[in-house]
């Protein structure tokens, strides 16, 4: 018969895992929530994912002279999973935010980046849930319509992986027709961030 006292360390590391999670999102809503509220701008996009947990996508950001906080959503729902009984629901949240400081044509500064998901590893059945989170640095070049970022950061737990710890996203703003100037801007965008690539199309609007 086993004895009680095995289950317990068990119990008290599974429940300090789930603490330590939510602190992590807790402090992940203020930064969104402090964005909104100083920000100048407002990103809004669709698309689709490609490579690691493909899907559609929504995307919503918020930026400031030197700063951009970015989240996307990818998904995909009633997903048949060779192995599985029935279909399941996937989703994807990947979260970013960088600081750029001006160095001459370019602008260095941190990255703060995260990952959680319920898409199971290939050859895989398990959708449990998964987080994963890193810091590290980024460049930003931007010139007339062209916003390109390049970034490496190291994961908080666990080893360096170059396919998954590379972060670039390059974004251009589609000129007005017939030469007129628009206060919010149109854009398309492609992303790279924890193996995937991200294709999306969306509006910036500025915050009166």
């Amino acid at each position: 018969m086993e004895r009680p006292g095995h289950l317990r360390p068990m119990v008290y590391h599974t429940k300090r895992a789930s603490e330590v999670i939510a602190l992590k999102y807790l402090t992940l809503f203020i930064m969104i929530l402090s964005c909104s509220i100083f920000s100048m701008g407002i990103f809004i996009s669709g698309g689709y994912s490609l490579l690691e947990n493909a899907g559609w996508s929504f995307g919503l950001g918020f930026s400031e002279r030197n700063f951009e906080a970015l989240g996307y959503l990818s998904f995909d729902l009633n997903k048949e999973i060779s192995g599985s009984a029935s279909p399941v629901d996937l989703y994807d949240f990947k979260f970013t935010t960088s600081m750029n400081f001006d160095v001459g044509n370019l602008k260095f500064g941190p990255l703060f980046v995260a990952h959680y998901d319920n898409y199971p590893e290939e050859g895989s059945t398990d959708t449990s849930w998964s987080a994963d989170f890193g810091l590290g640095v980024v460049s930003q070049f931007a010139r007339e319509n062209f916003d390109l970022s390049v970034g490496l950061w190291m994961p908080v737990s666990g080893n360096f992986d170059a396919k998954r710890n590379v972060y670039a996203r390059f974004r251009y703003y589609i000129p007005p027709p017939g030469g007129r100037s628009f206060k919010d801007k149109l854009f398309l965008e492609v992303t790279y961030l924890f193996g995937g690539i991200r294709i999306g199309f969306g509006l910036w609007e500025p915050v009166p």
